[in-house]
């Protein structure tokens, strides 16, 4: 269903219901079969999602109702975005996804995310964000409240969002106080200080050493790319491996598919291990940044709008959420320069080089 659609700018709400969960790194061998089933397979079949035929409560299938499926690694485990039918014997808050599609205007506008994030911020909308290879997708438990927010503030399209951009631009400039990316929030936001919670002193930046890369795997040729996924997906936090670059290759990766593409998004050595035939790859080159220090609620607001806050950077900006915190990837040319402007938008004075 389209949300807001205009000559350049559309916001979909895609079908179904989805779960956020996360799988702790002790538990990630013991869960290696179904999350490979997930993965390669969806462990359905047509006659399954077609209704055709009694499925279990055992079974796994991540296409009944929803065409979403995301899967993100990082330290913490793997957090998975899925179609709640086969995992009805946990009771979790259930999401709804809203694919984000910019079109040509994304160029010229590289802060769209983030200013959208402040948006519903400012409504006190907590959103989970996806950056994919032609897309965003945004999970959103209250769905009612972001459609209309979107609805509201989104009608004139990208061109009005970055009118909109520019007038809250010019009148941060112009108040006293202001310098902070994280005090644009508005005042609907619960504190000026939302996106940390905590003192500054117990949070911190991390940036991982890889060099990723942005990946689309070819769906009629997504069986070729099973030995990397495999590979990927059981080397994941495995223990024995944790001080070699092994480990770092390993560290975060992420996967995400809709009905209209497959993206991933890992470590630039990893690309051995996918046949150049089914893969096409960014030429771009990305680095890590990750919010580290405690572990930030789903009903927490400003998070996605204060990690992708680079509007004095030159850097394009990937988003990508997880169970326990926010990644940034940013263009590699541009590390140092980010890293110096999120401590300083965040009021943050450390930064760990993992």
């Amino acid at each position: 269903m389209d949300l807001v659609s205009t000559s350049n700018f559309h916001a979909t709400l895609l079908p179904g219901l989805l779960s956020v969960i996360l799988i702790p790194p002790e538990h990630l061998r013991t869960c290696s079969w179904a999350l490979l089933n997930l993965l390669l397979y969806g462990g359905c079949s047509v006659e399954c999602r077609d209704g055709e035929v009694d499925v279990s409560a055992k079974h796994i299938c991540r296409s009944k109702e929803a065409e979403v499926f995301s899967m993100v690694a990082d330290k913490d485990g793997i957090t998975l975005f899925v179609d709640p039918n086969g995992i009805k014997v946990f009771e979790f808050a259930q999401w709804r996804a809203i694919q984000i599609h910019l079109g040509p205007m994304v160029a010229e506008f590289p802060g769209v995310i983030s200013f959208l994030s402040q948006l519903l911020a400012e409504d006190n909308i907590s959103i989970l964000n996806m950056s994919t290879y032609d897309t965003d997708i945004i999970y959103e438990c209250n769905l009612e409240k972001a459609v209309d927010c979107l609805q509201r503030k989104l009608s004139r399209g990208v061109h009005g969002l970055k009118e909109c951009k520019d007038e809250e631009t010019n009148r941060r400039l112009s108040s006293e106080g202001s310098e902070s990316p994280v005090h644009s929030l508005g005042p609907a936001s619960p504190t000026p200080q939302s996106p940390l919670g905590l003192s500054a002193s117990s949070q911190y930046l991390a940036v991982y050493p890889a060099s990723m890369v942005l990946v689309r795997l070819k769906k009629d040729a997504i069986r070729d790319s099973a030995f990397g996924l495999t590979q990927l997906l059981l080397l994941t936090n495995a223990p024995g491996i944790a001080a070699t670059s092994l480990a770092h290759a390993r560290g975060f990766w992420c996967y995400c598919e809709t009905s209209e593409e497959i993206s991933l998004i890992m470590d630039e050595d990893c690309l051995t291990d996918f046949s150049e035939a089914a893969v096409i790859v960014s030429p771009d080159r990305w680095r890590v940044i990750t919010l580290c220090g405690r572990k930030y609620g789903f009903d927490e607001t400003g998070i996605v709008a204060a990690m992708s806050g680079l509007n004095s950077v030159n850097t394009q900006v990937l988003n990508i959420s997880s169970f326990c915190s926010n990644v940034t990837l940013v263009l590699e040319d541009a590390l140092d320069e980010s890293v110096a402007c999120l401590c300083a938008s965040l009021n943050l004075d450390r930064v760990e080089r993992l």
